[in-house]
Parts: structure tokens; sequence; C-alpha cells
């Protein structure tokens, strides 16, 4: 088995997120009770043939689905940077019509920039269709700000 290898380092390192307490990540995998599989815990091959079939690449990285769920084959995917960080657990979560994106996702989704988008929500307090839904007024999305006298 070649151990210098991508795919092994990440099967590594998420065992060591869940069970080394020294690891820096400890506090938020098995410090908050997350687990890797039996199928997976002792058999690198089981985990390579699960990530090979799953749509493993060399440009992504293990996300769970369920960011509260263990580390198995049915809470596991391979994600882009960009999708992981609309998977995190310090994400604004807002759900409109039965869809639930993170903040940062609905902004991309939509095309409105992020800070708009949230100045809408937690300093307006407009309601969330009309945070999402309201076109930007393009007259003052790029003037510069002013100088207080």
């Amino acid at each position: 088995m070649n151990y210098n290898t991508r795919l092994y380092s990440i099967w590594k390192n998420m065992k060591k997120r869940c069970y080394y307490p020294k690891h820096n990540s400890y506090k938020y995998y098995g410090g908050k009770g997350i687990i890797v599989c039996a199928e997976w815990l002792d058999d690198f091959e089981a985990f390579k043939s699960w990530a090979l079939s799953s749509g493993y690449n060399e440009l992504l990285s293990i996300d769970r689905i369920d960011i509260n769920g263990d580390y198995c084959p049915e809470n596991c995917r391979w994600s882009t940077p960009k999708q992981q960080s609309y998977n995190r657990s310090t994400n604004h979560i807002i759900t409109f019509n039965g869809e639930s994106h993170a903040l940062t996702e609905w902004a991309d989704i939509l095309g409105i920039n992020f800070r708009t988008l949230s100045r809408r929500l937690t300093i307006l307090g407009w309601p969330v269709e009309k945070a999402l839904f309201t076109p930007v007024d393009m007259r003052y999305s790029h003037a510069p700000m002013r100088r207080r006298s």
C-alpha cells in the first residue's frame, strides 16, 4: 500500500480529527462525538473504494453532509472548498419555500452581494422573501463611501 497518496492522508487526518485529542480540530469532531464508521476506521481499502466510486479527485476534499453526523458512506461526499464553505456550523441558514441554504450560498445563487443580503436581513430586518428578491439598486451598489464632515 502506498502511504504517500493524498487519499491516504485524507483518511488518516479524518481519523485524527475524531480520535486524537491533541489534534487542533479535535474539539470540532471527536470532541463533539463525531466518529469514523466501523467500515472505514481500520480499512483504508474500504475507504478508498468508496472514495473512487463517489467522485474523488485531487481537487476535492471530504465533506460531511450532516455536519453533526459521522464520517460514513451515507453522510460523506467530495466537495470543492466553496461547496464546503456552505456547510459549516457557523453559517446563517435561510429557508425560503422549503429550500434551505447558507446566506453566502443564497447570495451566490441570486447574484446579490453577501453584505447587501446580510444587511437587509440583520440590520434592516427585512422579511426573507423581500431580502432575497428585491432587486439591487445599481445606482448605489458601487458608489464609494462618502467621508463624514
